[in-house]
């Protein structure tokens, strides 16, 4: 097993080009043979600053990933992009990996995919926005909290419908998209205002029909937050 990790530097004003481009590399790099792993995580303190954590079955693996016509095409993003980079200047910086650093793992064992939204909360709690392992796809619990940290909505229908569009963006970064969703769980904080909620549910999902859950809670992680959604999906 060899293990790759790096750091990169982004431009202020190239920050967008380069995560869509890295996200697209990342969709398509996991579903190589012999890729076991591919983490892609932005500073939530310096959103210029992104790490990837590559884990392959052996160097050859490795290699054969870098002739792909996806990753040539995300390396001229990169070099337009990139304003400096950290942990080494090459790019086979490749590594053994160490018995107590990282568990061998069979060649059979699903890919994992790790998407990240760039919110400070992930690296403080520990969790992303979205995994992927195999086809089966689990997006974490949602609310209507945009990229700069402000509440989107003043009531339960325009903040289930903001999250539902922040899901099928997370979705569609691992290749998903919201007719592969086969679960729904809806928290909110009053019961009685569930058909606004369900009105804007149903806006996405009237003709895939998942299976779906709305519970109340007694209260979210801001007062003024009132859903909360996670979804599963599965890529068939």
């Amino acid at each position: 097993m060899f293990i790759f990790q790096v750091h990169h530097y982004i431009k202020p004003d190239q920050v967008e080009a380069y995560r869509e481009a890295t996200l697209e590399n990342a969709r398509l790099t996991i579903q190589e043979e012999g890729v076991l792993r591919f983490d892609f995580f932005q500073d939530a303190k310096d959103p210029t600053h992104f790490s990837l954590f590559e884990v392959y079955r052996d160097i050859a693996a490795r290699d054969k990933h870098l002739e792909t016509a996806h990753f040539l095409k995300w390396k001229e993003v990169y070099l337009q992009t990139c304003e400096r980079r950290g942990n080494g200047d090459e790019f086979n910086a490749l590594f053994p990996a160490e018995s107590n650093f990282a568990p061998q793992r069979k060649t059979d064992t699903p890919k994992r995919l790790n998407i990240s939204s760039g919110a400070k909360w992930e690296d403080i709690v520990g969790y992303c926005r979205a995994v992927r392992v195999g086809n089966t796809v689990e997006v974490a619990g949602t609310a209507a909290v945009d990229e700069a940290g402000n509440i989107v909505g003043e009531t339960p229908y325009e903040q289930t419908k903001f999250i539902l569009q922040k899901i099928e963006r997370a979705l569609n970064q691992t290749g998903a998209s919201m007719s592969d969703v086969i679960r729904t769980r809806t928290f909110v904080t009053d019961i009685a205002k569930w058909e606004e909620v369900g009105r804007a549910h149903g806006e996405f999902f009237r003709d895939i029909k998942p299976v779906a859950t709305m519970v109340e809670v007694s209260a979210l992680i801001d007062k003024k937050l009132m859903v909360e959604i996670e979804v599963t999906a599965r890529i068939i």
